[in-house]
């Protein structure tokens, strides 16, 4: 225990362990958030750059590390002791797991705002005689041959995927968002993105990193045989 209150984890720093913990569930609440509102607003955006996936690793990390946090162990009760291996075995995957996904989400999302930024891009409508129509962007360089405006009148509005061999970039086709939308709010909900992965990210790291130092600490003192204190809890 530390100050009286139950350590489970054998957190150097419980108190900052457990507020990163409820930051992680704030952020997975978050990404979970954009990702139902890219479902209702576009849902075929590609998986990549929907982060539902990252906010419910975040928030389930995060629940079980709070539980393990305020639970009462009893050494005596093998069951219980049990649960508690288990529960702490679960929350180390999950973390690991959390950690990984929020970078990953982070990267896409900023990968794909990069590539929406960067000055050789070129978005256009599908249909070059409705400006509300889906959007076609070409990412990279433009054959100096090729009229990207001529891919489109050629195909009715329609881009297929053969029309990127004739460019020297990558062409993806927004299906729900037109061209305002994607170089506007898209835009945003990326930026949202990343922010809200990035702090999930440092969140679950850190937590990682005092849940990793605690287990190295807690085997130290019993290959030594000493008691490692107050804060520590026999396994």
């Amino acid at each position: 225990k530390e100050n009286g209150k139950p350590n489970p984890l054998n957190l150097r720093h419980p108190k900052w362990g457990k507020f990163l913990m409820i930051l992680q569930i704030i952020s997975g609440i978050l990404a979970v958030g954009i990702g139902l509102w890219l479902l209702l607003w576009a849902p075929s955006t590609r998986l990549q750059d929907n982060p539902y996936w990252c906010g419910l690793i975040l928030i389930i990390s995060g629940s079980i590390g709070c539980s393990l946090m305020d639970f009462k162990r009893a050494p005596r009760s093998k069951s219980r002791e049990m649960c508690f291996r288990v529960m702490k075995i679960i929350f180390g995957v999950a973390l690991v797991i959390a950690t990984l996904a929020s970078l990953l989400a982070a990267l896409f999302a900023a990968v794909h705002l990069g590539a929406l930024s960067a000055t050789s891009t070129n978005c256009l409508p599908s249909n070059i005689f409705t400006v509300s129509s889906t959007c076609v962007c070409l990412f990279g360089r433009r054959n100096e041959t090729t009229d990207h405006l001529e891919i489109l009148r050629q195909t009715n509005g329609d881009a297929h995927e053969d029309a990127a061999a004739d460019t020297a970039g990558t062409e993806f086709h927004y299906r729900d968002l037109n061209c305002r939308e994607v170089e506007g709010p898209f835009r945003y909900i990326l930026m949202s993105s990343i922010v809200t992965n990035l702090v999930g990210f440092v969140a679950a790291a850190t937590v990682l990193i005092m849940y990793w130092t605690g287990r190295r600490q807690r085997r130290r003192f019993q290959a030594d045989g000493v008691s490692p204190g107050v804060t520590q809890l026999p396994e």
